[in-house]
């Protein structure tokens, strides 16, 4: 998204304006990052939630401690912005890990 946004700012402010080719190419890279911060996320937890249930690990903090790395790890390995955007993404792992807890795993679905 990050980048959709830079390139649809320095497009705006261009000699020849937004092109529709630059619009197009701008939100077909942004979906390819998505792609790629999706897979780089989900493989990382499809791991963890088998490793978890193997071990029978039950603890909220596990799971908020490995969504908080994954969402690290996915932003860290591929913008471009290192300082700017990644707090956003960790805070949104801390949340999902907590979230797929509270679900699946309190509610013993996890089993």
């Amino acid at each position: 998204m990050t980048l959709f946004v830079v390139g649809l700012i320095a497009g705006v402010f261009h000699p020849i304006g937004l092109t529709p080719a630059g619009l197009a190419t701008g939100i077909f890279v942004a979906l390819v990052h998505l792609v790629f911060i999706t897979m780089m996320s989900a493989i990382p937890a499809a791991a963890v939630i088998w490793i978890t249930r193997v071990l029978h690990v039950r603890s909220v903090a596990v799971f908020a401690v490995c969504g908080a790395a994954i969402g690290w790890l996915g932003q860290r390995l591929i913008t471009p912005w290192p300082d700017t955007t990644i707090w956003s993404y960790v805070l949104a792992g801390l949340v999902a890990g907590c979230a797929y807890w509270l679900v699946a795993v309190r509610r013993g679905l996890g089993n």
